[in-house]
């Protein structure tokens, strides 16, 4: 599987303009991952600009991260589990 990075959007299409299986297959996870920010921002009673501060990304870029337009890397999923004070496996898997 390809490594997703901060500039890697979701939809991403290849050279035939065929959308990418592996992209294809992740959005639900990536759905799931996103719920998950939104849902423990808001419960820290955290604004976007403020998390966006605290990651070193701009507001428009976390705010399409949470829109789930840029998938955050394992640095910024590390950055947020710590911020919010639960593991890596509860942002990522939900458990």
């Amino acid at each position: 599987m390809a490594p997703f990075t901060l500039g890697t959007t979701r939809g991403s299409k290849n050279s035939a303009g065929a959308h990418r299986g592996e992209v294809h297959r992740l959005s639900d996870d990536i759905d799931d991952i996103v719920d998950r920010l939104i849902d423990l921002r808001m419960r820290s009673g955290f604004l976007q600009k403020g998390v966006s501060q605290f990651l070193g990304v701009s507001q428009s870029n976390y705010c399409r991260m949470e829109s789930g337009d840029i998938i955050p890397t394992i640095h910024h999923l590390i950055k947020l589990s710590r911020l919010y004070k639960v593991t890596l496996d509860f942002i990522v898997f939900g458990k």
